[in-house]
């Protein structure tokens, strides 16, 4: 019976509880104990590698606005800041929508990593790794611990905070970047 999933965040999860009443199937022929093993190893290094993708992938992402808005501060601090009303209003919209494009991508990736963790928890189900005695004598090889590894990492989403304060510094700079150049005396 599959467990019931609970539903957050627009994707639906296995609570700890649930991932704590799976039991591998029960192997029966000599063929099913060697290739299955084998089939779920496999899965399992595919969700590895899809979950570096992932992560690698947002801070791509990440690094990649924090660098467009960096350029972009620095040429107004270049430049003074001289721009008439409607092209910062223009620019400012810009930057808005670059940054909730990022925010969103982020929230998209960040569900990705908690179903491909899952994924990678329920592998280590079916390859006995929570199961006592099967590795360690009298112990599981993984501990509860590691069961409620799809809920970690949270933090991964939260540091795209940084963006969204480079982007008001942007801001900053293009509404009021003539008297910060001033103040700070810059030669231009």
């Amino acid at each position: 019976m599959e467990p019931k999933l609970k539903e957050g965040a627009g994707i639906k999860r296995r609570t700890l509880e649930d991932r704590k009443t799976m039991n591998p199937a029960q192997r029966t022929g000599e063929s099913d104990q060697s290739a299955s093993p084998n089939a779920i190893l496999e899965a399992y290094k595919k969700h590895v590698e899809e979950l570096r993708g992932i992560e690698d992938r947002q801070q791509k992402s990440i690094a990649l606005i924090l660098g467009i808005l960096s350029a972009a501060g620095t040429l107004l601090i270049k430049e003074g800041g001289l721009l008439d009303p409607v092209p910062k209003l223009y620019v400012s919209l810009l930057a808005l929508i670059v940054v909730g494009i990022g925010q969103h991508a982020i929230n998209e990736l960040h569900d990705l990593r908690i179903a491909t963790r899952d994924l990678l928890v329920r592998c280590e189900i079916a390859l006995r790794f929570y199961e006592a005695g099967a590795f360690l004598k009298g112990r599981m090889l993984y501990t509860n611990y590691e069961l409620d590894y799809p809920a970690r990492g949270a933090w991964m989403k939260q540091n795209y905070w940084i963006v969204w304060i480079v982007c008001a510094g942007f801001l900053i700079l293009l509404w009021f970047g003539k008297s910060i150049v001033t103040v700070i005396h810059l030669p231009g």
